[in-house]
């Protein structure tokens, strides 16, 4: 699964830079992580920030209709496994932070 980390860390280094370049700050705007630990506790590294976290993996039939064949052009006995990720992104921001939110929100959905 270490595509699976590396293409959300690119997506969250992408759109990281598209929010500094709009509002610069010396902090990241966007964590990839839990908005909460275990114990119900705000995760620090989440406070004030668009959280971005994974919620869901699915499988995509329409991936595995594609021919079963190799670069050399032999038949392949396994098809590939196709998923697709489910990625939430919520702004975190509470108090007076709150209106930061909202910008930040709408900047991340003109981003998508």
């Amino acid at each position: 699964m270490a595509i699976l980390q590396s293409t959300l860390d690119e997506l969250r280094a992408r759109l990281e830079a598209a929010l500094q370049t709009s509002v610069p700050r010396a902090e990241p705007w966007v964590a990839l992580t839990n908005p909460v630990d275990l114990d119900g506790r705000v995760v620090e590294s989440a406070r004030n920030k668009m959280v971005m976290v994974l919620v869901g993996l699915q499988s995509d039939p329409v991936g595995g209709v594609l021919p079963r064949t190799n670069a050399a052009g032999s038949l392949r006995s396994t098809a590939p496994l196709h998923l697709d990720a489910l990625v939430m992104l919520m702004a975190n921001f509470s108090g007076s932070e709150y209106p930061v939110g909202l910008g930040m929100l709408a900047r991340t959905i003109t981003f998508f």
